[in-house]
């Protein structure tokens, strides 16, 4: 084998070896990037659950609220009507 043979088996070795590393390299930091997105991913649809959860409790306690002001309300308009009407005739203190 002649010396131009030589480098030139040698140039190609060192390519093909260079190529490889080089897909190599790609390969795992793509696969890292991939798995970090994939997890960020889970992570958000958890987060997304707890905050549903914490909406749905939310409007059970504004519907409670609610029911209870309309209880207050109607107590309040009893009391007025019954109480406080301008027809009922209070007695005299004596």
């Amino acid at each position: 084998m002649t010396l131009m043979q030589r480098q030139s088996l040698n140039l190609f070795w060192r390519n093909n070896v260079m190529e490889a590393i080089s897909v190599a390299l790609i390969t795992a930091i793509g696969g890292v990037v991939i798995a970090l997105v994939q997890k960020n991913r889970n992570e958000n649809k958890e987060d997304h659950g707890q905050v549903m959860n914490k909406l749905i409790d939310l409007h059970k306690d504004v519907h409670q609220v609610d029911v209870k002001v309309d209880n207050v309300e109607h107590k309040l308009d009893s009391h007025l009507i019954l109480d406080h009407s301008s027809t009922k005739v209070k007695s005299k203190k004596k």
